[in-house]
Parts: structure tokens; sequence; C-alpha cells
């Protein structure tokens, strides 16, 4: 016999082994599936979940929060690849405009000062 029949022989007889120990290891796993099965009491598909249609913007969050989220997103995906680092800045042309999300930043403001305020006051009172 040649080499080559030798290493043809040899990969027909290994392949036929492993085969074979993987068919008894199935025979074996469903032997001990038949014996060992136990039937769960409720299975969960049986379990009805009434799922409600999510919300596709959170009432929670604040317009400033919302559109530091989207400039961020924005800026990440404007930029090429090899920046990893995300930086805002305000420019003063942007700070003097009239935009609404301008507008929404001063609200927030003077109703945090305002009730800034009235936290004051309540501890003033508290105190007397």
């Amino acid at each position: 016999m040649d080499n080559t029949a030798l290493a043809f022989l040899v990969l027909i007889v290994g392949f036929l082994v492993v085969m074979l120990i993987l068919f008894l290891l199935y025979l074996l796993l469903v032997l001990f599936s038949r014996l060992f099965y136990h039937q769960s009491v409720e299975s969960p598909a049986s379990i009805e979940i009434e799922r409600g249609k999510p919300e596709l913007t959170p009432s929670f969050l604040s317009p400033q929060l919302k559109a530091a989220i989207t400039a961020a997103v924005y800026q990440y995906l404007s930029e090429p690849l090899q920046g990893s680092r995300i930086a805002i800045t305000i420019h003063q042309d942007q700070l003097l405009s009239r935009s609404g999300w301008a507008a929404a930043g001063r609200k927030a403001l003077l109703e945090s000062r305002w009730e800034l305020e009235l936290l004051r006051r309540k501890k003033r009172y508290e105190k007397i």
C-alpha cells in the first residue's frame, strides 16, 4: 500500500468512528430524555401578558435633556470614525437666537429659580 491509500483509509476509519460515537451519544440522550422527562405544571406560552404600545418619546424627559441627547447623537454620527470624543459647545450667536430650545431653557431656568425661592421661604417659615 502506498502512503496515499493508507492516508485515505485512516481518514475513512476515523470519520466512521466519530460518526458512530456521535450516533451513540444521540441515542443515549434520547434514552435519558424518555426516562427522566418531567412535564412542567404550567407552560409559559399559556400566560398572557398585555403589552401596551411603547411611547416613542418618553414624557418624563425634559426638553433640554432631549435636545442634549439629540445634539450628542447627531454630533457623534456626523464625525468620522477616528474621533471618539464628543464635545458640545454653545456659540454666542446661538445663545442670542430666538429658537424654541433657547426659550425652553430660559423657561426651565426661571421655573427652577422659582422652586428654589419657594424652598427658601418654606425653610424660613419652619424656623419661626
